[in-house]
């Protein structure tokens, strides 16, 4: 089962919300995290943990990145995030990942049925904007199996540091 925690700190306050593929509603769990960011004006924090479908990491993208200046996003310890549930995790201007987890933007045929190649050439510019990997490195990187350490992670700016 997939899985992607949304942790926001407001007023001191831990809110968390559990967002479940085919569960909770993701759309609704990121208009309610962008509202809040927006109305208290508080540096937030989102943990990624798990995946999403390419529409509901889009959409949480959406509503997110334009309060990325309050937001911190965050992957978990001894995590693989893939392709496109790495779309929350850009959203945000202060990106820490753990020493032990990984990127893996390999596009398997299971995701390649799910997009449309507007879709992918959305995901491509996402990346690359928010990111200094080119776009001939990111194509790369979806056709090889090989993941992106939290290192790599840094160089290609997917990251900003590294958390034990």
């Amino acid at each position: 089962m997939l899985l992607i925690v949304l942790l926001a700190f407001f007023s001191g306050i831990a809110s968390t919300v559990n967002a479940v593929a085919g569960g909770i509603d993701v759309r609704a769990s990121s208009d309610k995290m962008s509202e809040n960011l927006k109305k208290n004006n508080l540096h937030s924090r989102l943990v990624i943990s798990g995946g999403l479908s390419f529409n509901d990491a889009l959409y949480a993208y959406d509503s997110l990145e334009k309060h990325s200046d309050l937001l911190t996003t965050v992957i978990k310890p001894r995590k693989k995030i893939y392709l496109f549930s790495l779309l929350p995790y850009l959203a945000g201007d202060d990106r820490v990942m753990s020493s032990d987890s990984e990127i893996l933007l390999s596009c398997t045929s299971d995701f390649a049925a799910e997009v449309t190649k507007e879709d992918l050439a959305q995901y491509e510019a996402i990346v690359t904007t928010r990111t200094n990997i080119t776009l001939e490195e990111l194509r790369r990187r979806m056709a090889s199996p090989e993941p992106i350490t939290a290192e790599q992670a840094v160089e290609y700016g997917f990251a900003h540091k590294i958390v034990d």
